[in-house]
């Protein structure tokens, strides 16, 4: 009887063993994704930065109010924004 004791005792520590091993390695790969995570905001950041300073997105056109009514024939927007006039 201290045998199969002894047998399904060894089981039952291969079993926690091998279940803690994979939850290490998910710890793992959840600190690898967001060791990435700060990158790529502050890359977004860096995006937005830059916009705000020159005016214009990424396509090159220049950002600004749209009328609310973008539609050709009442604003002449054809859901482009005009640029913001200076003073």
């Amino acid at each position: 009887m201290e045998a199969i004791a002894m047998g399904s005792l060894l089981e039952e520590l291969v079993r926690r063993e091998a279940a803690a091993r994979e939850r290490a390695e998910a710890i793992r790969e959840q600190i690898d994704h967001l060791g990435q995570r700060p990158a790529a905001e502050e890359e977004l950041l860096s995006r937005l930065v830059v916009v705000s300073v020159d005016g214009k997105g990424a396509d090159g056109t220049a950002i600004g109010r749209c009328d609310p009514d973008p539609r050709p024939a009442v604003s002449g927007c054809a859901g482009r924004c005009p640029p913001t006039p200076t003073r």
